[in-house]
Parts: C-alpha cells; structure tokens; sequence
C-alpha cells in the first residue's frame, strides 16, 4: 500500500535498522487501520475510537477521538514499538505487579507471541489530563499464521448502552461479543459520502466510516470483553477469527 512505503520513506533518517524499519512500518500500518475499544476514567464507558499512529523515537504512538463522556474528549494511548515482554512469564510478572492476572503461554491453539504496556491518558476539549492508566496487551498466534490479542486493564464502572452483536454466560459470567464493520474510503470521499452509509453510520452501533485509505475497503473487527473481579478483559482479532474461536479463548481465561 502507498501508505506503506509513504511510513517507510519517513523513516530514512533515523537510525534502526532495516529490518527494526520494517517490523516498525508493519505495526504502524495495521494500528492505523483499526479500531478498539478503550474505556475511560470518570466512571464512564468510553465508545469506539479510530487509532492513528505515529513513530516517535522508537515509540509507537496511538490516539483519537472519543465520543465525549465526563469531559472527555480525547484519549491517547502508546507504547513501545516492539514487545516489551518476550515471554508470557515476564508479561504475567507485570501483570502481578499491576494486580492483574497472568497470561497464558499458550490458549485454544494460540501460542504466546509477544506482549506490551500499554500507556493510555484522557483529555478534555482544551487538552487537561483527565486521568491516565495502563493495561497489558499480549499478542498470540495460531498455526495458520492468525493472531488474537488479550488485553487487561483496570475494570471502570458505567453504563452500557450498546446494542452487542452476542452475549454468552460461562460460568456466570457474562461475555459480551462484537463484530465491527469498519468502511475506508479514500480522503478526497469525506463530504460526498452516500446519504444512507452515513445514516447507517449513525444508527447502527457496528458500522463505522474512516477517511484516509488510498482505495475503498471494508474491514471487520471482532472483540469479546468481560469483568472478572478488578480486570476486563478485552480479546479481539483483526483477522479472519470466528465468533467460536474468539469465545474459545475466553472460556479457558474463564475456566483457568
């Protein structure tokens, strides 16, 4: 993509190596074209918001807008370009440290890939902090070459008042899933998109429209979170993963 090669020209002055560029270029290209859920302070859930990204001395940087809930508008979240934790064990040492729960080195035939810290601050309209946090992020992949994430942050109480695509009950538990249906469209199409995509967009809570792309593309993202005493969980695919497969994994992090 030329958004690729554009990312890895902006990297000839600075000093990695060819293949660190490219590792780097990688992560940046597929930050920039998905969205996650995050959840704020304030006791308030925050909504989807679209991630962009940036390379700033070797630190991968993510932000974007929110819909505003208690004064926020804006939350920004970065961490380091590569994993910071090698093994599922140095992650977990982490996590006992944060007071969550450890990761697992392998889960529903997904195998430990590497794991981050995940730095995240609100802001308001004119740019005061309105709290900041971290979470663990931890990649796994499969043997067709398929990647989940798990995430864990601190659990922030609120209301919820989306419509999910599923909710399943393990152990009493309540898992709710979603599948996001993401459309990119170039950025000269901002202002001249069809009436009924942006209706859509505005009544259907799995539908979002971003700007930006070089072609028309549809992605879809799906997630599945719970709360299990302090933590909530996130787990979520960008690829090809089935509903089956992403509740799979929650099933053992639920049973474990």
């Amino acid at each position: 993509m030329q958004n690729r090669e554009k990312i890895k020209k902006a990297f000839s002055g600075v000093h990695f190596s060819e293949m660190e560029k490219s590792l780097m270029t990688d992560r940046i290209s597929e930050a920039s074209l998905f969205a996650k859920e995050r959840t704020g302070k304030n006791n308030m859930k925050m909504k989807r918001w679209q991630r962009v990204a940036m390379i700033v001395a070797g630190v991968l940087v993510l932000g974007g807008t929110v819909g505003a809930a208690a004064g926020t508008d804006m939350i920004r979240s970065w961490s380091n370009s590569f994993s910071d934790f090698k093994t599922a064990g140095k992650i977990s040492q982490k996590a006992s440290e944060l007071g969550m729960n450890s990761f697992p080195d392998e889960i529903a035939g997904f195998e430990y890939s590497g794991g981050n810290t995940v730095h995240n601050t609100g802001e308001d309209e004119a740019g005061n902090s309105t709290g900041d946090w971290d979470e663990l992020e931890a990649e796994y992949k499969n043997e067709d070459g398929k990647s989940i994430y798990i995430s864990q942050s601190p659990v922030v109480e609120g209301k919820d008042d989306q419509q999910h695509t599923d909710e399943v009950v393990i152990d009493g538990t309540t898992v709710l899933y979603d599948c996001d249906e993401y459309l990119f469209l170039p950025p000269d199409m901002e202002g001249k998109t069809d009436q009924k995509l942006l209706d859509r967009e505005a009544s259907d809570d799995h539908f979002f429209i971003s700007y930006g792309s070089d072609e028309l593309e549809t992605k879809f993202f799906k997630n599945a979170s719970f709360v299990t005493g302090d933590i909530r969980y996130l787990i979520f695919s960008y690829d090809e993963v089935s509903e089956d497969e992403l509740i799979s994994v929650v099933r053992e992090l639920i049973q474990k």
